[in-house]
């Protein structure tokens, strides 16, 4: 049941280009702007990452440079079954990933993720690593915690 995969046969972002990720967040807009969710921002990767990307994956996509500094609230993803993602910045030695049962929630009348109870289980808790390509499955609940710093990642949906 697990939800996070590490893609070792990806080469990773080349040193180079670490800097356009930082040139995307600070010349494009942010494309999610959503006045409750201030400390969570998603830009255009320039045109330099969108080459790369289409270079090592071999599926239509448009690659997403995100900026998360506080976290995410425990939530599914719309309009893509999973995340290829490469983190630049972790947010901390603490941020972690976790993930949580689908019958554990609800959608109500909104489409806002709700838990049924209380108290739910952690089915998988993860603490990605910088610097590295994994895969998420974001049809599951997931959040992400433990934000100290910001984290700043590449991520590309795949439905």
């Amino acid at each position: 049941m697990y939800q996070y995969y590490q893609i070792e046969n990806l080469p990773p972002l080349p040193e180079e280009l670490v800097s356009d990720v930082y040139w995307s967040i600070d010349n494009y807009k942010n494309v999610f702007y959503d006045p409750n969710h201030s400390w969570y921002k998603v830009f255009l990767a320039n045109d330099k990452l969108q080459k790369f990307t289409k270079s090592i994956l071999n599926f239509q996509h448009t690659a997403l440079v995100q900026v998360i500094q506080k976290g995410l609230p425990i939530h599914i993803d719309f309009k893509r079954s999973y995340a290829f993602n490469y983190i630049i910045e972790t947010g901390g030695e603490s941020a972690t990933t976790n993930f949580y049962k689908n019958e554990d929630f609800y959608f109500d009348q909104n489409n806002k993720l709700i838990p049924k109870f209380e108290i739910f289980d952690i089915v998988e808790k993860v603490c990605i690593p910088e610097r590295t390509w994994h895969k998420i499955n974001v049809t599951v609940p997931h959040n992400v915690t433990g934000i100290e710093t910001q984290r700043i990642a590449i991520t590309i949906g795949q439905q």
